[in-house]
């Protein structure tokens, strides 16, 4: 594991550590969802100190540091980075360190003690002291404390720091301390090194933040702007001044970028007359050459050379730059202070190529969708509800993301996938569980239908795991079911779905399988009644599908009737993925009330080439199982049941052969009619005189199914009573007789 591996793992880390806290609130430190989290913690962190000394949390500036590293500003407001640090400030926690040889005891107490609220505390205990008193060793509080810079952790005000790492500074990136802002005003004087330090931003920004939205793209602008104002002393004009060089000798995707802002608003209101004005004459026609270029440098079909204009906002950006140079060629006022005629016409001149080489960019580029248009909007809309708090009104525009979620475009539905998964995230922190099961159901459909897998798709897979989890410990059965449903739909294998989407449903379900989750829906569906039963059988079924056999292993180690209807139930609904396994353990050395329930569930979802183990069971030794064998052989059913059934009719023990024939019966197995009259013209058909007169009165029941003519003269003996040397039949086998009788006449057409 190299450095970039442990500082992702330790940051993954926290989203766990959140959820025990959020947790440990609600829960006791003994039930299973707080155990299984400190477990997963504590297993995760052992991993992790294998390969590095401690796991360290800082704060500085009101930021996260993590292993001594400021986070990225991407990083930092993500809602599970702002949370924990958040629980950090609240307990005035400089630094937290997690050292080798840290134990689950420890690793609890702690999450117990963070999970309080410093404000409701009666005495003026402070973390640290809890901590001695829980005698925990291997967690430190404010061992480290993140300040400044220096050639190790932190931040100093030194300048032996690089352009890159001043551009990170000015990106936002890292924390911008006030020593090194003051130490920046030797430099920020110096318009080459502000040209420099700009575009390594710019290019920071086009390798790092490729997936921003235009509208953050030009608040990060504005922020370097304010950075270079404040470093300097300098206004936007002579800023912009500096940056002209630098914009003109960007990368195709920088210049992009720039050119789809709103030049004026971000750099200051005279930037375009500035460029027009300042810039020598031989760089002024290479830029616009350049642009050409691109414009008119392509794959063919009209299409431009330029990076694609991919929002609204940057569609209008560019059009209002190209308004803004038309009123500049347009408008005499502008020629003030340039001299002479000539100097006017030079200055229209270049305000009218700059404006045609726009216009050709805005030419060249397809047509903003309807869609994305919609979608930039509504991202900004939710952003400034989600700021203000507006969560019900939020829930809402849920019903207009749905075209937007299955649009043909992946981009579209990726990005308003990544909106709804932002506002889940918000949900959660706050604590907004209903607004999270609607916007589960939206989040779901997508994952069902969506075809591509991307990070998103994998993050939004773990949020509904994390979601569900949460509803089965509320006891939320029924909108858990609706998440599972879908999941469940996406690893069957008529969707067609690729290898990484099936594969990251899959481990959502197996997660969701656990030991506790399986035990704790078995427990509530047994504690409150059928409805209760009914609302969990949908999760056990979709979740024991993935644990088929540890649902064959409680049903061998079960010892309640009702638990063992339950998973017979669950097993039954799952079908033919269960068969395989069911099989296998029939043909193990297992107690034989396992083999009986074993044997009913493959009558009921096996098949026909099932039939055979089944036959072998017809020959076991215990009655039970050779009745529940004739029964799964019934339910199977098929063109050799009525033969299986009858060929091992002398076998079965005797008061299982009233079954047996009932089933060959109910097959019309027409080669068994002669066998059948012979036993029924037999002395001695069964060994008590119960177990004779039962199984002549099912074989009169089967000769009347079958409708076999060859059975009307011994059943018309069976009926008649005259005659001292007329056999004498038990009542009730000669209603049976006349019965079957009357059925076989009713379909021959004959009488008696």
């Amino acid at each position: 594991m190299n450095n970039d591996d442990i500082q992702k793992s330790v940051i993954d880390l926290i989203s766990s550590m959140n959820t025990a806290i959020n947790n440990i609130r609600l829960y006791p430190p003994t039930s299973a969802l707080i155990v299984t989290a400190v477990n997963r913690i504590h297993t995760a962190m052992v991993g992790i100190l294998k390969h590095s000394d401690t796991i360290e949390y800082g704060e500085a500036e009101r930021s996260l540091l993590v292993q001594g590293e400021p986070l990225s500003e991407k990083e930092q407001v993500r809602l599970p980075i702002f949370s924990f640090l958040k629980v950090m400030l609240g307990w005035k926690i400089r630094s937290l360190s997690f050292k080798k040889g840290i134990s689950n005891r420890e690793l609890l107490n702690f999450i117990q003690i963070i999970g309080q609220n410093p404000e409701d505390l009666t005495d003026d205990k402070n973390v640290r002291q809890q901590i001695q008193e829980h005698k925990i060793t291997h967690i430190q509080i404010d061992e480290k404390i993140y300040v400044e810079k220096d050639s190790g952790q932190s931040i100093v005000a030194g300048m032996d720091i690089s352009d890159e790492n001043i551009a990170k500074h000015i990106l936002g990136d890292q924390p911008f301390s006030k020593e090194i802002l003051e130490s920046l005003r030797s430099f920020a004087t110096d318009p080459e090194w502000i040209s420099r330090v700009f575009e390594t931003g710019i290019k920071q920004l086009m390798e790092e933040e490729k997936g921003r939205s235009s509208k953050d793209v030009s608040e990060i602008f504005a922020r370097m702007m304010t950075v270079f104002e404040t470093a300097s002393d300098a206004d936007k004009s002579e800023i912009s001044k500096y940056l002209i060089n630098s914009i003109t000798e960007m990368d195709d995707d920088g210049l992009m970028t720039v050119l789809t802002q709103n030049l004026d608003e971000v750099f200051g209101e005279n930037f375009l007359d500035i460029l027009i004005k300042e810039l020598d004459d031989i760089k002024f026609q290479m830029f616009i050459g350049r642009i050409g270029k691109m414009v008119n440098t392509g794959g063919g079909d009209g299409e431009c050379g330029l990076p694609q204009i991919v929002t609204n906002r940057q569609h209008a950006s560019l059009m209002t730059n190209i308004k803004k140079v038309q009123f500049l060629s347009e408008s005499e006022q502008n020629y003030s202070g340039l001299g002479d005629k000539s100097k006017f016409d030079e200055y229209a001149h270049r305000a009218g190529q700059l404006g045609s080489a726009l216009s050709g960019i805005l030419k060249c580029q397809a047509m903003i969708s309807h869609e994305r248009i919609m979608l930039d909007r509504m991202e900004e809309t939710v952003e400034n509800l989600l700021k203000n708090e507006k969560y019900a009104t939020i829930v809402t525009l849920f019903g207009q993301m749905g075209h937007l979620l299955l649009n043909k475009d992946h981009e579209i539905r990726s990005a308003g996938a990544k909106l709804l998964s932002k506002i889940d995230e918000k949900f959660d922190v706050t604590g907004y569980l209903d607004e999270r099961i609607l916007l589960s159901q939206k989040l779901a459909e997508w994952i069902m239908h969506e075809t591509e897998f991307s990070p998103i798709y994998e993050k939004i897979v773990g949020q509904l795991e994390e979601l569900t989890r949460t509803l089965i410990e509320k006891n939320r059965f029924l909108d858990a079911e609706k998440i599972l449903q879908s999941v469940n739909l996406v690893c069957q294998e008529s969707l067609n779905r690729v290898k990484e989407i099936r594969n990251a449903v899959l481990k959502m379900l197996q997660n969701l399988a656990t030991e506790d989750i399986l035990t704790k829906v078995f427990e509530d569906s047994g504690s409150g009644g059928a409805k209760r039963v009914n609302e969990n059988i949908g999760c056990l079924v979709i979740l024991g599908s993935v644990k088929i056999e540890r649902l064959l292993d409680m049903l061998h180690d079960s010892q309640k009737l009702s638990e063992r209807n339950r998973i017979i139930r669950v097993i039954s609904e799952i079908g033919a993925p269960c068969v395989k396994a069911v099989s296998q353990r029939l043909q193990q050395d297992v107690p034989w009330f396992y083999v009986r329930n074993l044997t009913l569930l493959l009558g009921r979802i096996g098949s026909a080439s099932d039939i055979k183990l089944l036959e072998h069971l017809l020959k076991d030794k215990d009655p039970r199982i050779q009745r529940e064998a004739a029964l799964a052989i019934q339910n199977i059913g098929g063109t050799t049941a009525g033969k299986v059934l009858y060929k091992n009719l002398h076998t079965v023990d005797d008061e299982v052969k009233s079954t047996v024939i009932s089933v060959v019966g109910i097959f019309k197995y027409r080669e068994a009619v002669p066998g059948l009259i012979e036993i029924l013209e037999s002395k001695t058909p069964g060994r008590s005189k119960k177990e004779k007169i039962d199984i002549m009165i099912n074989i009169c029941e089967a000769l009347g199914r079958i409708g076999e003519e060859k059975a009307v003269p011994v059943l018309k003996r069976i009926i008649r009573t005259k005659g001292f040397l007329t056999k004498v039949y038990d009542p009730t086998v000669r209603i049976a007789a006349k019965e079957a009788l009357n059925k076989i006449q009713s379909v021959s057409g004959s009488t008696v």
